[in-house]
């Protein structure tokens, strides 16, 4: 686990793509879920600057990663909406949902650019969802309640999900 999380600290994108989607593949067996969860410290900041990276295949495998490691134990699921920047960079994600494809491209690029789109505002939406069960949770989620509400309110394709987050920081105040 040490030398996965030296190379994700390393400079070479191919290498850190490669760590990424060998977390990803660790996380879906639970034999290894208490590793990665006693590690979270240790590559959650660098996961966390993924999030926003451009190549838009491994912000998917993170944000896959990050939908599994969010339903796991509450402490998980708190230690991530602690962090200073994952829930600011799931919910710019969501935003993202709202905006459609450049004009200048094909029909078909942009056809393929809206599903992958839409694939990683469900996979934001649902850490977030995920992220909300969590009692103390609930306070790091607050701040970002009327833009969660706006994405509600206009991205049908995660209405469900977003208005459960809703629901529990309405309960949560």
């Amino acid at each position: 686990m040490q030398k996965l999380i030296e190379i994700l600290n390393g400079e070479s994108y191919e290498d850190i793509g490669l760590v990424t989607e060998t977390f990803r593949n660790l996380i879906s067996i639970s034999d290894n879920e208490s590793i990665i969860e006693g590690a979270i410290g240790e590559y959650i900041d660098q996961l966390a600057r993924l999030l926003i990276y451009q190549n838009q295949e491994l912000r998917e495998i993170v944000l896959e990663f990050f939908c599994y490691l969010s339903d796991l134990k509450m402490a998980t699921r708190l230690s991530i909406a602690k962090h200073p920047k994952i829930l600011q960079r799931l919910v710019a994600i969501l935003s993202t949902g709202q905006i459609k494809s450049n004009s200048q491209k094909s029909q078909e690029q942009k056809s393929n650019q809206d599903k992958i789109n839409e694939k990683h505002v469900k996979l934001a939406a649902i850490t977030l969802n995920n992220i909300s069960q969590a009692p103390a949770a609930k306070q790091y989620l607050l701040i970002f309640e009327k833009e969660l509400f706006f994405v509600a309110a206009s991205d049908e394709t995660v209405t469900p999900l977003l208005s459960q987050i809703l629901f529990e920081l309405s309960i949560a105040e």
